[in-house]
């Protein structure tokens, strides 16, 4: 799923983008893209558009249907969980926005967990 995470941010990013538009893997689940604040929005929208258009791809149309999977949890015990969503924070990090690259971090951690918060793909501007 990361692979495919990754070639939908990238199309996007070239899509919408220009030359100065960076694409990085963060870890876990976590992609950042480096981008003028007058297409981050477009591009959130675009990423979950193309999101949405094939994840069907990877459930029955049962699951699809109900809107969960069960899984096993750590203790063995069955448990239901959404479809997979993607979620998009989105900061807007100018110069002399912020004093240090940590406050950048911690804005976008703050906005990205909010986004994470909603069970379908969303965004959450900061």
């Amino acid at each position: 799923m990361l692979r495919v995470f990754s070639a939908i941010i990238k199309s996007a990013a070239t899509e919408l983008g220009d030359s100065d538009d960076t694409v990085s893997y963060m870890g876990q689940d976590d992609f950042v893209i480096i981008t003028a604040k007058e297409r981050s929005e477009l591009l959130s929208i675009r990423i979950i558009e193309n999101f949405e258009a094939i994840i069907g791809q990877f459930y029955d149309e049962d699951v699809i249907k109900r809107g969960y999977i069960w899984t096993k949890n750590d203790q063995g015990e069955e448990v239901q969980n959404p479809l997979l969503s993607i979620g998009i924070g989105i900061i807007n990090a100018e110069p002399g926005g912020f004093k240090h690259y940590s406050q950048i971090m911690d804005k976008a951690k703050q906005s990205l967990k909010e986004a994470k918060k909603s069970q379908k793909s969303s965004y959450v501007k900061a």
